[in-house]
């Protein structure tokens, strides 16, 4: 048997190329020319006829979002286009599901795959040593993207840790700014912190509609005067909605914190919206000032609470009815019920839940998160207990990292000495310097995680977390908040929809709380788990 694919395998040499970038900032770059250019050398040099090449920007890790590799390989087989080219076998595919799902295609003999870099070709006469290696040079790929997934969520959450936004994506009326060197330039690895975009037409415009709605405007009529009075920038026209006007009103980056993989963080960035123009929004939009938009329905809970069906899981919209009276007058209904957009439920009959029941099955959640003022005091003394005791804990940890650093200093210098000696050649001496100095970088990057970990302030943090649910159930009795989906999303997450029955998930932070507050003796038992005096904390030992 032939294992070596030919052209004069086979009659069918049409062929597809798919050359892919991961992100746009790649588009364009020296990989994708030398792609396209090694892809079309190589096809002519097999003479295979190159119909289309497919130039796809996305991440090749998860194979269920590979919407445009998906729709190159349909155009392929829906046009009996046998050959499909890559540059090299990590351009296919950085998951297992694709290469499982290509592998079954060429040995029933549908596709045929030329990885151009390797000079490889993968056909249904393919050895199966050759799908080995295949699946060996996958499997690295994929180890390659969980590697750096886990080294860029760490990065990430220490520069969340750290105060700075992550996300080079920061809201409208922000932007990115990398550290710079003593010459002015930008350093190509240095830390990106968000600052006030130098467009001040964004700032502006952000600015303008705090201020109308310091002023009472409604959503509509902010985005009716910014655009009478020219305000929007030509590059956010296109995009420049009420629901993204609302979302900004309601955005806690605008007073200083952020929200990074489910943990809330005081950031270091400058406000752009003066303090008391803050003070005046957030009051409105927990409903303790009026708007002009008070006589009209509050649809709060709209576009925020999904379908629990599983089928479904489609957004529940305000769907009023109304009604006529007797003495000619209208009466209107507040109802939410599932948008429906996918057809799933084919009948919306008893679908409908009242806006009143909504509010009576959210008030088990303020009963669950409302705390004392006096409970939080508590909490607070004995985080602050805990948080000291860690700290000193860590501080005993670093003197122990400096003590070893110096050791290490005194060994190397020991081992120059034997060397000059003649007690080690030149071997030997390279070899323990290598030594010493993969654990003096080791003990360095403990010691500034321990002196990071010092400098955190905890207690802060938690006192954000800790005011919102304090005297909370008194405040919504008294009419100094009103239980709306922007008061409720501090709280709790994943809210659904079963039926007329509400499904939700409080937050970390206050489910632990409601466990306190049920739990009398909780502060018996976490001084009996206090880590001892001196001892290391799991954080920082490794």
């Amino acid at each position: 048997m032939r294992y070596k694919w030919t052209p004069e395998s086979e009659s069918n040499l049409s062929a597809i190329a798919i050359l892919r970038v991961s992100s746009r900032g790649q588009e364009g770059n020296v990989s994708q020319n030398v792609q396209a250019k090694e892809v079309q050398s190589y096809c002519s040099q097999v003479s295979i006829n190159l119909v289309e090449i497919f130039q796809i920007t996305e991440s090749a890790k998860d194979s269920e979002n590979r919407r445009q590799y998906k729709a190159a390989m349909d155009f392929a087989a829906n046009n009996n286009i046998k050959h499909v080219v890559f540059y090299m076998k990590d351009r296919e595919t950085r998951n297992l599901t694709d290469n499982e799902a290509n592998e079954k295609k060429v040995k029933r003999g549908e596709l045929v795959l030329h990885y151009v870099n390797d000079r490889v070709v993968l056909w249904d006469k393919s050895p199966d040593n050759d799908f080995f290696m295949s699946d060996i040079k996958a499997t690295l790929a994929k180890n390659y993207v969980r590697d750096l997934t886990t080294k860029v969520d760490s990065a990430m959450r220490r520069k969340a840790e750290l105060g700075w936004y992550p996300s080079n994506c920061p809201p409208l009326g922000y932007s990115p700014q990398r550290e710079t060197n003593s010459d002015g330039r930008e350093k190509c690895k240095g830390m990106a912190i968000i600052v006030p975009n130098p467009n001040v037409a964004k700032v502006r415009l952000v600015q303008r509609e705090f201020e109308l709605r310091a002023e009472g405007k409604s959503i509509d009529k902010i985005k009716q005067i910014v655009m009478a009075e020219n305000l929007i920038p030509e590059d956010i026209r296109p995009t420049y909605h009420r629901s993204a006007i609302d979302r900004r009103l309601r955005n806690d980056f605008y007073w200083g914190c952020f929200t990074w993989q489910g943990i809330k963080y005081r950031g270091k960035h400058e406000l752009i919206i003066p303090e008391q123009t803050l003070k005046r929004v957030k009051a409105i939009n927990e409903g303790q000032l009026e708007t002009s938009r008070s006589n009209q329905p509050d649809t709060s809970f709209s576009g925020w609470i999904t379908c629990g069906d599983k089928e479904c899981g489609r957004l529940v919209v305000f769907d009023p009815k109304k009604k006529m009276l007797t003495d000619g007058s209208t009466k209107v209904h507040k109802y939410y019920r599932c948008s429906n957009s996918r057809a799933v439920h084919k009948s919306m009959k008893g679908m409908n839940v009242r806006e009143e029941s909504l509010h009576a099955q959210f008030e088990k959640l303020v009963d669950e998160v409302s705390i004392s003022a006096e409970f939080a005091d508590r909490v607070m003394k004995g985080l602050g207990e805990l948080d000291k005791a860690a700290k000193e804990a860590i501080r005993l940890q670093a003197q122990d990292y400096r003590e070893q650093l110096k050791e290490l200093r005194k060994r190397e210098d020991r081992a120059y000495e034997d060397y000059v000696r003649g007690l080690l050649d030149q071997e030997q001496y390279q070899r323990q310097i290598s030594r010493i100095r993969t654990e003096h970088d080791a003990y360095e990057t403990k010691l500034e995680r321990a002196n990071l970990a010092i400098q955190e302030n905890a207690m802060q943090l938690a006192k954000v977390l800790i005011e919102p649910a304090i005297n909370l159930k008194s405040k919504i009795k008294s009419g100094q908040l009103r239980i709306s989906a922007q008061l409720l999303k501090q709280f709790c997450s994943n809210p659904r929809l079963l039926g007329k029955t509400i499904e939700y998930r409080l937050e970390k932070p206050y489910r632990i709380l409601a466990e306190m507050k049920g739990n009398k003796e909780w502060r018996t038992r976490s001084d009996s788990n206090a880590r001892p005096s001196g001892s290391k904390p799991d954080a920082l030992s490794n």
